[in-house]
């Protein structure tokens, strides 16, 4: 099939012509040689170039490598990785408009380039042919997805920050169980092009990134070079000194696009200003802001960057103070790294109309954001003026790229305090910087100067140098249950010095009065509503966070859970704040919240709990039934635009305290208020009395969507066995497996589970039934193998116990030993016996390394007892196969055959087997 050409694939999926540089890295990806580093200036579309043109280099090259019969050249997978969550959800929307584009697309070019896609890698029609995933902290409800894909042969684009990408490539991902890990390391570590973007602000993940691909072709045999190996890019605006960039050309660019000069007129032309001022810098900071303040009109914004936490908070205060008696009515934000992210995300939505090329802008509110570094990358905002603290070469070419990004007005204005006071946070770098462009007086000029000082260290911030991760390291991350003796991987993800998110403050309603309840009342409080680092947690250094404890004790006592989550300590004195650790999380009441935290809205509980006392309980217009249903359609209230139901992570919830209105017996009160409420909708109510011993109990009430109990679908394991197998297969031979890989596979998706053939016991529980009253019965004994039971998940433990499986039975451990005994009397020959009992043993997460062993059982499998010979030789087998075809081309047999597994039992309960 003839594949439309990338500048209509571009086109039709963006609305508009690609540029000049967009289309020499789309030839240089088609084949397969990416450059090192891709260098474009801010509002240029490096996002799309990546995105459209490594898709469209898969289509061509895969389409290719079938025709001829040879290896692709191009990944399968993109992970598009940035430290910044804003970007990243920039960046997935972006990823998720293509994705949607070329699935369902019905005319024009992208209905010839999804066939082109579906015939190449073998996809059903109605199948889609690209999927989009998002990985970083905090997502909630049903963006919360863990997983990469289930489709190892499916193009996939994923977008993460680094310590979600970065975890899942090291075997260790955050998140994960540990049976999961080694397949979101197959699926990252090898058929994968890496793009770091900013990447001069992640030093440690490059080096990391770099040492993995350079060295993969001594770790990995990729199956004799069948799939593409680990590529990395660096995307970024600051490169330094770079060698094998890509870069844009302005004269190429500007004689395709004739407005692309004027809009870059524009922009140079905006103004630019060195304030030197004796005043301290926020005062300099405020008085620079404000002049600008008084003078914004519909459609116009300002950012201020300041260098500090400290200083941005302060600056945001004074400046919302003015903004009540300023008559341009703007709307005053700050933003700072660490946020919860709920608060975060509602910023984001205030702030859209600001995003580069947004329609609505020019009737817009006028816009005023206080900002730290977190801002300085990748964020899609454009501002019409910008004021900044003097910071280092690189931080200020970055800032520079939030104001008139693409050149879309004529005005604008630029302002860079420089004080007397030595900066805490960029130094020498900054007065070095200061010193630079003392003469520029325009953004164009601004910049030029900024990038001829590219090769001064001096007028950069110091860097810790990065460490290297050795093979010895990696190695033994393959063990993917862990030891005690494991080293972290976040050295290996991040500069060791590197504090951002060390403690966690968390926000929480009448926490003082449920602390005066008593240990116990606390104890049951954290098991029932334990604090949500991501969803509700600012992410603050180890000092900041001591002083925001010690802000809050001087009215209220401080909870501090410490970082293992056991246990608790009330603190209740101002010294006490350096008894918090690093990884602590801080419990603080939402009285008084605000202050301690320096935000606006920090005093908003994030839990989804409403909290009543007895006070509230005594009015004669409050019932139990009223406050609940309320908390159920509205958890929760933050700032800004009221939250949808897609924001509740935690079940509805309601606290209510009634011990000083509940009589001489608070508990009976409690528990006959709780069994006169009935539970509204299809829901579940929940009771649940805290302190149930104390003096003071609680009574939380919460409403639970049912378990799905619905009746699961009883599968033959012949069947079963049957398709895994025939799946698997297909999956490795449309991605381009040797042909004895392939049948190795279709072998163990053959055999996965026929050790539940071979225990009567196992057999019985998969034929347990479940009365109308919940009563679980032994059937008589099936007629045929069973792979399925039909009874819900919630009742497969008691099945199991009711038809004697011995505790601990691993049926992965009894199909080994059926291909043991057929490989003995030659009814089987696999190519590879040792790889395939690997992946029959693994195909549930466990048996890399040391196996799971069970007490002495007729049913006990020779790779469940540590004394057979079987259970050591298993290990000596898998450190064998990791050293024969590297960790991650033995992950990704693995995840082939996993994820055949899950797809084949997805379909046979929703009736497509």
């Amino acid at each position: 099939m003839m594949l439309p050409p990338f500048g209509d694939v571009f086109k039709a999926l963006t609305g508009y012509p690609p540029r000049e540089y967009q289309e020499r890295l789309a030839r240089r990806m088609a084949a397969g040689d990416p450059p090192q580093m891709l260098s474009v200036p801010t509002g240029m579309g490096k996002t799309l170039a990546v995105l459209v043109g490594w898709l469209h280099a898969l289509a061509a090259d895969a389409t290719e490598a079938k025709a001829r019969k040879r290896s692709r050249r191009v990944a399968l997978r993109l992970f598009l990785v940035v430290d910044r969550r804003a970007v990243v959800d920039d960046t997935h929307r972006a990823a998720v408009r293509i994705r949607d584009r070329v699935n369902n697309a019905s005319d024009g070019p992208l209905v010839q380039f999804r066939r082109a896609l579906q015939e190449a890698f073998d996809l059903d029609g109605d199948d889609p042919v690209l999927s989009a995933h998002r990985l970083r902290g905090g997502l909630l409800a049903d963006d919360a997805v863990t997983e990469l894909t289930r489709h190892p042969a499916r193009p996939a684009i994923t977008v993460g920050t680094l310590d979600m990408t970065m975890s899942r490539l090291l075997f260790r991902g955050y998140g994960l169980s540990a049976p999961r890990r080694s397949v979101d390391a197959a699926l990252a570590g090898v058929d994968a092009w890496w793009v770091l973007d900013e990447a001069h602000l992640a030093v440690q993940a490059r080096t990391t990134l770099d040492i993995l691909a350079t060295h993969e072709s001594v770790i990995e045999t990729r199956f004799g070079g069948a799939v593409p190996p680990l590529r990395v890019m660096a995307m970024t605006a600051t490169p330094g000194d770079a060698d094998g960039c890509l870069s844009l050309r302005w004269a190429d660019e500007e004689a395709r696009d004739l407005c692309l000069a004027t809009s870059r007129r524009n922009r140079a032309r905006v103004r630019v200003e060195l304030r030197h001022t004796k005043d301290k810098p926020t005062q300099a900071l405020v008085k620079a802001a404000q002049e600008i303040l008084s003078k914004l009109r519909p459609g116009d914004s300002l950012v201020v960057f300041a260098n500090t936490v400290e200083r941005a908070k302060t600056v945001f205060k004074k400046l919302s103070a003015k903004r009540r008696g300023s008559k341009s009515g703007a709307r005053v934000i700050l933003l700072i790294g660490g946020m919860p992210a709920r608060l975060n995300e509602q910023i984001m939505t205030l702030v859209a109309p600001y995003r580069t090329g947004a329609s609505d802008r020019t009737a817009a509110e006028p816009l005023l954001v206080v900002a730290t570094s977190t801002l300085e990358a990748g964020a899609d905002l454009d501002f019409t003026h910008l004021v900044t603290d003097a910071c280092s070469a690189d931080s200020l070419t970055q800032r520079l790229g939030r104001v008139n990004r693409v050149g879309a007005r004529s005005y604008g204005s630029v302002q860079i305090v420089v004080t007397h006071q030595r900066d805490p946070v960029h130094g020498e770098a900054a007065v070095r910087t200061a010193e630079l462009i003392a003469d520029c007086t325009s953004l164009g000029e601004t910049l030029e100067r900024l990038a001829s000082g590219d090769a001064d260290p001096g007028l950069r911030r110091g860097a810790q140098e990065p460490a290297f991760l050795p093979p010895a390291v990696l190695r033994s991350y393959a063990r993917t249950a862990g030891s005690r003796n494991d080293l972290p991987v976040s050295p290996w993800i991040r500069a060791l010095q590197d504090s951002r998110a060390e403690t966690v403050i968390v926000v929480r309603r009448r926490l003082a009065e449920i602390v005066a309840s008593g240990p116990e009342v606390v104890g049951d409080y954290l098991g029932a509503l334990p604090p949500d680092r991501r969803e509700e947690g600012w992410l603050v250094p180890l000092g900041g966070a001591r002083d925001i404890a010690r802000a809050a004790l001087t009215s209220q006592p401080v909870l501090v859970v410490p970082p293992t989550g056991e246990g608790h300590e009330v603190l209740e004195r101002a010294d006490q704040g350096s008894r918090i650790a690093p990884g602590s999380v801080v419990l603080i009441d939402a009285d008084g919240a605000d202050a301690a935290i320096g935000v606006w809205g920090a005093g908003d509980d994030l839990s989804g709990c409403a909290v009543h006392s007895a006070a509230d309980v005594a009015s004669d217009e409050w019932t139990l039934d009223k406050a609940l249903l309320k908390a159920a359609e509205d958890p929760h209230r933050a700032p800004g635009p009221s939250l949808t139901a897609r924001w509740r992570r935690r079940s509805p919830a309601l606290l209510v305290d009634l011990s000083r209105c509940a009589g001489p017996d608070p508990l009976s009160f409690l528990e006959e208020a709780a069994a006169d409420l009935t539970s509204p909708d299809h829901r579940i109510l929940n009771r649940r009395i805290l302190g149930e011993s104390s003096d003071h109990p609680w009574l939380l009430l919460e409403l639970v969507e049912p378990a799905d109990q619905q009746t699961r679908r009883r599968v033959g394991l012949d069947a079963h066995s049957k398709a895994v197998g025939a799946l698997a297969g297909r999956w490795a031979r449309s991605i381009g497996l040797p042909a004895a890989i392939v049948e190795d596979l279709e072998l163990a998706g053959r055999l996965h589970d026929e050790g539940k053939r071979c225990s009567r016991a196992f057999q019985r529980a998969l034929a347990v039934t479940e009365d109308p009253h919940g009563n679980l019965l032994l059937a008589p004994e099936p007629t045929m193998a069973l792979a399925k039971s039909s009874l819900p998940p919630s009742r497969w433990r008691r099945a199991r116990a009711l038809a004697g499986v011995p505790t601990g039975w691993r049926h992965e451990a009894a199909s080994a030993d059926a291909l043991d005994a057929r490989v003995a009397d030659g009814t089987e020959t696999p190519h590879d016996v040792d790889l395939v009992r690997h992946l029959i043993l693994t195909h549930h997460g466990a048996f890399h390394g040391p196996g799971p062993v069970i007490e002495p059982h007729e049913d006990r499998p020779a790779y469940q007892d540590a004394q057979s010979a079987q259970w050591a030789a298993s290990i000596t087998a898998f450190w064998r196969l990791v050293d024969a075809y590297g960790p991650y081309t033995l992950a990704l047999a693995e995840t082939i055959l996993r994820l055949a597994d899950w797809e084949v039992s997805r379909k046979e309960q929703a009736g497509e087997h």
